[in-house]
């Protein structure tokens, strides 16, 4: 939605990475149903997410513009662990709820018994 914005408006300030960010996180919790949300607090959920910033889209790293290179060039390969409510479900890239390789297999299996139904 934002790029669309800005494609739209073809402006690039037409929206701020903080509220492409507000959009994609707090506002979308609370579409969900979700009201108790946007800060860290004593018994607040926490939803955290960290990012392996000694990439390439982060460079330089200056403090007054790593916000804006987080939110317009991070990318899902920079998250390095997540935690959701308080429970960590995703530690140096893997995650920890389900067995990943074991997951790929059973996809891969009924992709083929799709495939083979075709």
């Amino acid at each position: 939605a934002p790029m669309l914005v800005r494609g739209t408006a073809v402006d690039p300030q037409a929206m701020s990475a903080a509220t492409a960010l507000d959009l994609a996180t707090r506002q979308s919790a609370r579409s969900a149903g979700l009201d108790d949300v946007g800060e860290l607090r004593p018994g607040a959920w926490a939803d955290i997410i960290r990012l392996d910033l000694d990439q390439p889209a982060f460079v330089p790293g200056l403090p007054d513009e790593l916000f804006s290179q987080v939110v317009w060039a991070g990318g899902a390969h920079h998250v390095t662990d997540v935690w959701v409510g308080g429970r960590q479900v995703v530690a140096q890239g893997e995650c920890t709820t389900i067995d990943r390789h074991e997951t790929q297999r059973q996809v891969r299996k009924r992709g083929r018994r799709l495939l083979d139904r075709g």
